[in-house]
């Protein structure tokens, strides 16, 4: 398919604060591709789309992406994936 494995990176940063969204450069890392990958897995549906936290600052929800990792690991088809991926962006329009 189109990720590969490779190992996670730990979720700690500096002043132990755990953080909940990855920018652009973060995710690139966490999956060894370009930015021209991230933005084509987003179009396609196999990543969520980033989420807008200022006007000009992107960023992914951690907690989704390991949502994906996890269905992926576990052998999900990649229409299996786009429709988790539907289901969580749906999930972020559901009032709380």
């Amino acid at each position: 398919m189109y990720f590969q494995t490779f190992p996670r990176p730990t979720s700690e940063t500096h002043f132990g604060v755990i953080p909940r969204y990855l920018r652009l450069p973060g995710l690139r890392a966490r999956y060894g591709v370009s930015q021209a990958t991230v933005w084509r897995w987003c179009q396609i549906g196999l990543l969520p789309p980033p989420i807008k936290l200022a006007a000009k600052t992107s960023c992914w929800v951690l907690a989704e992406l390991d949502r994906v990792d996890e269905a992926r690991e576990a052998g999900a088809t990649a229409p299996e994936i786009k429709a988790l991926v539907k289901k969580i962006v749906a999930d972020r329009r559901a009032p709380a």
